[in-house]
């Protein structure tokens, strides 16, 4: 088994992403006789950060994979045709024929200060946290730490800073080139903060709608009652219901949502009303059936 922990073009370190253990041969058909024999090999795959490649780290020892068992490619005539056409595709494009690409040269194009400023960035900084819907009614900016890594005296180190932050509920809200900022990547990295809410007993959110759920009677469909409502800023609201019968058991309060991000203004609240209907005996039903006939 030969083995390489670097790439094979920009001979960079590759990043192990995925390792299927040790796995036989995938055209070594072979008999029951040989079974104890069976030849296996460590599939580990890896990734190149500057060529961008996925690539295996042990490659099957090539007497093992062309033995009398095997497939051969070269006796495949719909193969051999496909892979032809495919060569040719590559050859004609502008591409290709601009540059004379061979090893060497891929392995100089790597390295060069071309490639290095398209080369990918640090990996984004992700901070999740939960916070009461209080918080986002709000709406007031808060000042989070975070740590990262930064350039001080030409050395990598790490540091902490703090950032003003607006808060929305289930909103990705970016911070660009306030990440990581390390030697081998030419641009720094972002910064994303995720914010959820811890969940709440009044209220349920839906497009950063507010959904408030309101139990009520039979008798409180005809005539009119009112309530207090407690928004999650404190503040309390009377709700005035008449005759809710004749509507679809919903009270729109515009402008008493959540606020909208890159809006400037809230979503709405809606008041959805919840029948909660008595046992009845058989009397009872006598009664409410001759009254609704």
């Amino acid at each position: 088994m030969i083995s390489n922990k670097n790439c094979r073009i920009s001979e960079q370190k590759l990043i192990e992403i995925l390792n299927f253990g040790n796995q036989p041969l995938g055209n070594g058909f072979l008999k029951e006789k040989d079974f104890k024999n069976e030849y296996f090999y460590e599939m580990k795959l890896g990734f190149c950060p500057i060529s961008k490649m996925t690539q295996l780290f042990n490659q099957p020892d090539p007497d093992k994979m062309f033995n009398d068992n095997s497939s051969d490619t070269s006796s495949d005539s719909y193969m051999s045709d496909d892979i032809s056409l495919t060569k040719e595709d590559i050859l004609n494009t502008d591409n290709f024929n601009k540059t004379n690409f061979n090893k060497t040269n891929l392995k100089n194009e790597f390295n060069s200060n071309n490639f290095k400023n398209n080369c990918m960035k640090p990996k984004d900084i992700i901070i999740k946290k939960n916070y009461p819907l209080k918080e986002f009614y709000l709406n007031k900016n808060k000042r989070l730490k975070f740590t990262k890594t930064d350039i001080l005296d030409d050395k990598e180190t790490k540091i902490s800073e703090i950032i003003k932050v607006p808060i929305y509920y289930q909103k990705e809200i970016k911070f660009k080139n306030k990440g990581h900022n390390k030697k081998q990547y030419n641009e720094i990295g972002d910064v994303i903060f995720i914010f959820d809410c811890i969940e709440n007993d009044l209220f349920r959110i839906h497009n950063y709608q507010l959904i408030y759920t309101k139990n009520i009677k039979i008798s409180d469909l005809y005539g009119e009652f009112s309530f207090d409502l407690i928004l999650p800023n404190d503040k309390v609201i009377k709700i005035e219901c008449n005759d809710l019968y004749k509507t679809d058991l919903i009270i729109i309060k515009e402008s008493l949502g959540l606020p909208i991000p890159n809006e400037n203004k809230r979503s709405n609240l809606y008041i959805k009303f919840n029948i909660i209907y008595p046992d009845l005996n058989d009397e009872n039903i006598k009664i409410i059936k001759k009254i609704f006939s």
